[in-house]
């Protein structure tokens, strides 16, 4: 990819049976950040454990 960018990495691939994105979400609730205030959380997290998510899409809003 020519972005000009330098990559910040997935860190590679997960343990067999892990949830990453519900232990990052539970990371953030407990410094007092509501995961749900984030715009796009799927694209973020799946930055940094390489696109394996297990989460499913948030309902759209009203």
């Amino acid at each position: 990819v020519k972005a000009l960018t330098p990559c910040r990495g997935c860190f590679g691939p997960i343990r067999e049976g892990a949830n990453p994105m519900v232990d990052m979400m539970g990371a953030l609730s407990t410094i007092g950040l509501d995961p749900k205030e984030i715009q796009d959380r799927v694209a973020l997290f799946n930055r940094y454990i390489g696109a394996t998510a297990r989460l499913r899409p948030m309902p759209a809003r009203r």
